[in-house]
């Protein structure tokens, strides 16, 4: 009975293999990561921007083929980070909007992520410093706290919030004056 314990004890070890098979999403995630690494200390690949967008597609196919995987929420916040540094080397608005998109993916499909609320003040930020807008930034703050009031980031959203400037109520008075400067410049 011992004899026959021990061999089926062998059997299953000899089995078993020694390390679990790599997961493709996280081969994909950290050949991204390593591709981003590499950019980020070569200051020559760093001057060209396909080298920028070749990391970002890598990250981008992570979260595009792996969809369920807990890789894919980084995968878009990643990307959203690197694109919205492009941008500020690039001076294009299509890497900026990009960026966006990315952090938009994450919001929006995986909302309970603990990138989410980060993504939401990145969001945010954007409006605020690139875009300069007010509502945009007020609308993402209020998302993203809703969707996770107790995050990470609830703090920094809830500051960023009570930083923006009031918005101007509207009042019908407002508007009729607003048309009337709109009739008068036209004429």
């Amino acid at each position: 009975m011992i004899f026959t314990a021990r061999i089926v004890g062998l059997t299953l070890l000899v089995a078993a293999p020694a390390s679990a098979a790599p997961v493709p999403a996280d081969e994909g995630y950290d050949g991204a990561r390593s591709a981003y690494r590499a950019l980020k200390g070569d200051a020559a690949r760093r001057k060209f921007r396909h080298n920028w967008l070749n990391v970002a597609k890598k990250f981008e196919a992570v979260a595009a083929r792996f969809p369920k995987s807990p890789r894919a929420p980084e995968a878009l916040f990643t990307t959203g980070e690197l694109l919205a540094e492009l941008s500020r080397f690039s001076g294009q608005d299509s890497d900026l909007d990009a960026a966006v998109l990315d952090f938009q993916k994450l919001v929006s499909g995986y909302p309970k992520h603990r990138l989410a609320d980060d993504a939401a003040l990145a969001l945010a930020r954007i409006a605020v410093d690139r875009r300069d807008d007010v509502t945009l930034a007020r609308s993402e703050l209020e998302r993203g706290l809703a969707a996770n009031p107790q995050g990470d980031r609830a703090r920094d959203l809830k500051a960023l919030l009570a930083a923006l400037p009031a918005e101007a109520a509207k009042t019908p008075e407002s508007d009729a004056s607003a048309g009337a400067r709109a009739a008068a410049s036209k004429a």
